[in-house]
């Protein structure tokens, strides 16, 4: 399992296949070879910019990684075919630190290159490039794509949208003023037939759904026509979500949180960012962590997506429906307020512009162009429809770095969507896995709405299942009673026992073999998840040993044991300190007899206790379970109890 955390880019060290094929440095003829990617690049070739309209021409900086074993004084920048075979050498990458070859540091291993990209002359469409060690191309980098499109106007998109709605005006009996799922389905022929006929249309087809018309004018300017809105007001057979009692034990870092409602007036009082928000900001401000209130937006545009692998929970309410097979994700802003930062993503088809100027998709491109591969360690909740119905919007995130992706299989209904969407959140803030969340969500309101979107998700390759934890131990002086523990058995925070006070504070917690509240209990226990950080440097508690009678146990009889383990994320649990109840070092505490006035009964005690542990180097920055546990040794007669307090990690 992995727990969400942020974390640095590590340098990944590609693995080499070589394939025999040669390719002619300076010729623009070079022989053609299948693409390898060499493991003496220690990182992706990276270019500044990746898309360019067919008017620019301007400089735009290369750079790549080698690895220190390498000695070569350059690498060879190619332009490719599309399956990485080279086709024309374009120029020597150096690592000389000089500012005509763009290089920053000079010996850092980082190879530059400043590439002139003349739009005009290479033509609107996709451009390859790769770097090679070699000049016969024996040894390549990964693979870069450029894209080149046309430029189009603000005012085309103006006016073809103008145009579109005066046509659905003149056209549909009765019309609206904005165009419903029913009319649309009603009148799809007529409305095809209709935007064929306008003179400046070049191309008008119904999606392979059939729910979306995508208009392509003669201006270059590609506007669709349809009603993305499918989530309904409507009774589901979900259960109502009732908010449990119990505190949550953990919770992520409210900073990474980041939570979106676009259409935040369609789907209130049932909008899930709104409730899961407050959820993470209450919680979130209870912890005993430096931090802040979550982010949330209810005014979203493209750019909240362009960096969202930054963010370590990321929860989306809105409306999403199927472009050709591909799921998509709907936001309300005009475009008149976005053009100039998305007028390139409009020509590539990453971004999508709706009918009415104000709605427009977000294509799975869009997330992989802006979010480089693997840099995030997050989680995202898509409360959208149809977003899992397909791979590819899952697959866009999986790509960026987020562990998992929740969301619906169809059109879901919008009090489903809600309900699940705060449960799982609620569960996850407790502590649970996200596995166990989904499983306690899907237990409560069922698999799907009642009319077929299923709640489902999709994980990163190689990751089983992923919590979400604090960074340090919660609640370690009892303050809060048992908030933020795992209780199992006999425990229980007390303000006094037998006139024995916490060491420090007001409360301290009991671990007892008795079977104070439950005949069968033989142990107590309490346990809590959380992330062991870099700088950590140990363990401590404090800890006192109550018994009955620890000076005459039964003969032969094994004493009660109090024991303390960490396990960590593989599973290796290990011991930092185990003891017995024993027979010596003992003080007495004379209580009077409740059964017998004047009578007094003995209680020992051992005194309060510090215990540490000095945290190995291989458990840091990574996620452990912290477990205290007092077990009845064989001599039923034999009660103990061992109380807890002051627990920290240093």
């Amino acid at each position: 399992m992995r727990k969400i955390r942020k974390h640095h880019v590590l340098i990944m060290i590609l693995i080499a296949l070589f394939l025999s094929a040669g390719c002619n440095g300076s010729s623009n003829d070079a022989p053609a070879r299948t693409m390898v990617v060499d493991a003496a690049f220690l990182g992706d070739l990276d270019f500044d910019e990746d898309l360019f309209f067919s008017d620019e021409n301007r400089k735009v900086g290369v750079r790549v990684m080698v690895a220190p074993s390498e000695k070569s004084n350059a690498v060879f920048l190619y332009e490719t075919d599309g399956e990485g075979r080279a086709l024309k050498y374009v120029g020597d990458m150096k690592d000389d630190g000089k500012t005509g070859t763009g290089d920053r540091r000079a010996q850092d291993g980082i190879f530059s290159y400043r590439i002139d990209i003349d739009s005009p002359e290479m033509g609107v469409g996709s451009h390859y490039y790769r770097a090679f060690l070699d000049r016969d191309g024996a040894r390549g980098s990964s693979m870069v794509e450029l894209e080149i499109v046309k430029r189009v106007e603000a005012s085309a998109y103006t006016d073809s949208t103008k145009s579109l709605s005066d046509l659905l005006a003149a056209t549909i009996p009765n019309y609206s003023g904005n165009l419903t799922r029913e009319e649309f389905d009603n009148h799809r022929s007529l409305i095809l037939s209709a935007i064929r006929s306008l003179d400046d249309v070049v191309e008008a087809n119904l999606t392979q759904e059939g729910n979306l018309i995508v208009v392509k004018f003669a201006s270059g300017a590609t506007v669709i026509v349809g009603d993305p809105k499918s989530r309904k007001m409507e009774p589901s057979t979900a259960s109502e979500h009732k908010h449990r009692s119990a505190s949550p034990m953990a919770a992520i870092g409210a900073p990474t949180t980041l939570c979106l409602s676009p259409y935040y007036n369609d789907f209130y009082p049932y909008d899930e960012v709104e409730g899961a928000y407050k959820l993470v900001q209450e919680v979130g401000q209870a912890l005993s962590l430096d931090v802040k209130p979550p982010v949330m937006n209810k005014d979203v545009s493209p750019e909240h997506f362009k960096n969202i692998s930054e963010y370590g929970f990321v929860l989306l309410s809105s409306h999403g429906t199927l472009y050709n097979g591909v799921p998509t994700i709907c936001i309300s802003k005009p475009l008149s307020e976005l053009y100039e930062t998305i007028s390139a993503d409009l020509a590539t088809g990453a971004v999508m512009q709706f009918y009415d100027e104000d709605s427009l998709l977000i294509a799975p491109k869009f997330i992989s162009r802006y979010n480089k591969p693997n840099t995030g360690d997050g989680f995202i909740n898509l409360g959208i429809c149809q977003g899992l119905m397909q791979e590819e919007l899952a697959e866009a995130f999986l790509e960026a770095g987020f562990q998992g992706v929740a969301g619906y299989t169809e059109s879901v209904l919008v009090t489903y969507c809600y309900y699940c969407s705060l449960t799982l959140t609620e569960n996850m803030l407790a502590g649970y896995s996200f596995k166990e969340s989904f499983e306690k969500t899907i237990a409560e309101h069922g698999p799907d709405d009642g009319q077929g979107a299923s709640y489902a998700y999709r994980l990163k390759e190689g990751i089983d299942d992923f919590y979400l934890i604090p960074r340090t131990v919660q609640n370690g002086d009892f303050s809060e009673k048992m908030r933020y523990w795992d209780v199992e058995g006999e425990a229980m925070a007390l303000p006094t026992l037998f006139g024995i006070d916490p060491f420090e504070g007001d409360f301290m917690c009991l671990l007892a073999t008795p079977d104070f509240d439950d005949a069968s209990a033989t142990y107590g226990e309490i346990s809590q998840r959380f992330a062991l950080q870099p700088e950590a440097k140990r363990i401590s508690f404090h800890y006192d040993f109550v018994s009955d009678r620890p000076e005459n146990p039964a003969a032969g009889a094994v004493s009660d044991e109090f024991r303390v383990t960490i396990t960590g994320a593989e599973g290796k649990e290990t011991v930092i300190l185990s003891e017995d109840i024993g027979t010596a070092g003992w003080e007495k505490i004379e209580l009077e007899d409740p059964d017998e006035p004047g009578k007094t009964e003995t209680v020992m005690r051992q005194g309060w206790k510090y215990f540490s542990f000095d945290i190995p180097e291989e458990m840091k920055d990574d996620y452990v379970t912290l477990r205290f546990r007092i077990v009845r040794g064989d001599d039923e007669d034999f009660d103990s109890i061992v109380l807890l307090d002051s627990i920290k990690l240093e």
